[in-house]
């Protein structure tokens, strides 16, 4: 009993320092909010300069935008706990979680990560997909075939003990997609804290992060530059911040961006990795014990990255601001990593070798597909049509070779997923930029190029045209009865008799 007692006065007392600090920050948000009112209710006269009215518009259009994202919030937690309130419960109380319903809403969590911001509609109820390869060709072909994919794919990543419950537990749909959606704004929210550290090697303003609605994001040149080609035009999924050098983008330098490696590191281990801190509370990755990279966390990145420059005021499927299809994006991101292409292996390795320190590297696959042209080109079609190349030059000698992995990333709750790496399409489209572009061994330490480059070797088919006439020199040099050492057993065995 003394312990409880003790125990209780330690709750209070952290309770109590809960509450003081929550008072304060209450205190200086009030103050702030008050300041915010009085700005925006003081309107213009009706002879003020228009250069006045247009700054008070701009202020008012902020504070609405800032207001709708937080009554969204609420709408979101109101809901979220009404979920757990009984229909019938006339006292109100919070039934206990199950601990399936948990078990369902970690894996929600980490398919959000690992595989898919968004839970494609239609995927629920499921049914199992014996015959569909999630990496198959086909899987974007149609929408039809894209929910299939998915949906195999969803069977891969749960593990088999939730299968029954994923077809056949009524909660699970608005469970597992909750899990999702709330895991992807946490997210979003971790990384947008530490915008202005994750771009600072692009040399921007770090006030420019402080609010996602500051109306100075809508034409600052030095944002647009990297959301845009030259900063002008169209919003395009090719932005200029995905390339390892934004002023010279080339395919072989697609999605190799140190932002994105940091937005990636900072889910992985937190915050403090920024700072150069290793130890502290546990991260996602962490806590999912990941040893490697996927092609939904890059694609997750690589959308985030873009959101953080642009000053839609929160991470929806389709910007409100600047009407970015966030979702559809990550899709074409995920398609074209999906196709293990010399270039989407690479991007893998680079990944897992800044990320985790990992030099394994990834199998490229053969394709038969043969080159179409199309009749209208871009400069995206061109540089689309480098990233989704088969073969390439002689300088993609340096990539791997090895079977495909699989990892396990195991979590907390001793679950596992299985993440594969097999063969899928390549596309058939034509080089018009010239495969003298492409170097993506470059991106490969020396280290790593030399043995890969040796692991190809023993795969050539039938690279051995000296070694074919010894056996039938051998073979002639040795006689019926012969004790005279020849060749390895098996090569001269019965050969010899047959000769006679």
């Amino acid at each position: 009993m003394a312990r409880r007692d003790s125990d209780g006065e330690d709750f209070e007392a952290e309770l109590n320092a809960v509450s003081d600090a929550e008072t304060s920050d209450t205190e200086g948000s009030s103050d702030d909010d008050m300041e915010m009112l009085r700005t925006v209710l003081s309107v213009p006269q009706p002879d003020a300069p228009m250069h006045e009215v247009r700054k008070a518009l701009e202020t008012a259009q902020q504070a609405y935008n800032t207001l709708r994202v937080e009554f969204r919030g609420l709408k979101k937690d109101y809901l979220t706990l009404s979920a757990t309130v009984p229909a019938r419960s006339h006292n109100r109380t919070l039934k206990k979680t199950s601990a399936l319903d948990t078990k369902i809403t970690t894996q929600g969590k980490m398919y959000a990560l690992f595989y898919h911001f968004w839970v494609i509609p239609g995927i629920f109820p499921t049914t199992p997909q014996p015959d569909v390869d999630p990496r198959s060709p086909t899987h974007w072909a149609s929408p039809e075939a894209k929910l299939n994919g998915a949906m195999a794919e969803l069977y891969q990543c749960v593990p088999k003990d939730l299968h029954k419950s994923m077809e056949k537990y009524t909660p699970f749909d608005s469970l597992f997609c909750a899990a999702v959606s709330a895991e992807r704004s946490n997210i979003v929210h971790a990384i947008k804290s530490c915008a202005g550290i994750i771009f600072s090697a692009l040399k921007l303003d770090p006030s420019l992060f402080a609010s996602q609605t500051d109306v100075r994001k809508r034409d600052n040149n030095g944002l647009l530059v990297l959301l845009k080609r030259n900063g002008k035009g169209e919003y395009i999924q090719l932005a200029p911040v995905l390339f390892a050098r934004p002023d010279a983008m080339t395919a072989d330098e697609f999605l190799k961006s140190s932002v994105l490696v940091k937005i990636v590191c900072v889910e992985m281990y937190g915050k403090k990795i920024l700072s150069g801190k290793i130890k502290g509370q546990k991260a996602r990755g962490q806590c999912c014990n990941a040893q490697c990279v996927t092609e939904g966390l890059i694609a997750g990145a690589t959308v985030m990255a873009r959101f953080l420059l642009t000053h839609d005021p929160e991470f929806t499927a389709i910007g409100a601001e600047t009407k970015i299809n966030y979702q559809a994006d990550y899709d074409f991101y995920l398609e074209r990593l999906f196709k293990r292409t010399p270039w989407a292996c690479s991007v893998m390795d680079y990944f897992n070798k800044e990320v985790f320190g990992v030099t394994n590297q990834s199998h490229v696959p053969a394709s038969n597909d043969s080159p179409t042209v199309s009749p209208s080109r871009t400069w995206e079609d061109d540089l689309l049509d480098e990233l989704d190349a088969p073969t390439q030059a002689p300088t993609l000698t340096s990539l791997p070779a090895t079977s495909s992995a699989m990892v396990d990333i195991t979590s907390s709750y001793h679950t596992s997923m299985s993440i594969n790496q097999g063969q899928t399409m390549s596309s058939s489209a034509q080089l018009q930029l010239g495969v003298s572009q492409l170097s993506l061994g470059n991106s490969e330490p020396p280290a790593l190029a030399t043995q890969s480059a040796s692991s190809r070797q023993p795969q050539l088919p039938a690279a051995e045209p000296p070694s074919a006439p010894e056996p039938e020199k051998a073979i002639r040099v040795t006689h019926h009865g012969s004790t005279r050492p020849i060749a390895p057993a098996k090569a001269g065995k019965g050969k010899g008799k047959g000769k006679r």
